[in-house]
């Protein structure tokens, strides 16, 4: 199996409006907001970001997604994980 690139990166915060436009400023877009405080942003043809705001009582995390190559018996076989 061989890393790609990074995909994507999930943020939580507990506040989604600060940090989407701490990122914004950064030249990320919006590309969507939810109506539940979440969002994804893109900058270009890279990894896109999506945000959601947890409660102030649940500690905030960073994941990353990544594209993968698994090479099978004949060919490659391209897949994506979260």
């Amino acid at each position: 199996m061989t890393t790609e690139r990074i995909e994507a990166v999930f943020l939580t915060t507990h506040n989604w409006g600060k940090s989407a436009k701490f990122f914004q400023a950064l030249g990320f877009t919006l590309d969507f907001e939810t109506d539940h405080n979440s969002g994804k942003l893109r900058n270009g043809d890279g990894p896109y970001l999506f945000i959601a705001e947890v409660p102030a009582n649940q500690q905030v995390e960073a994941q990353s997604s990544s594209r993968w190559w698994m090479r099978t018996r004949s060919s490659p076989r391209r897949s994506s994980m979260w």
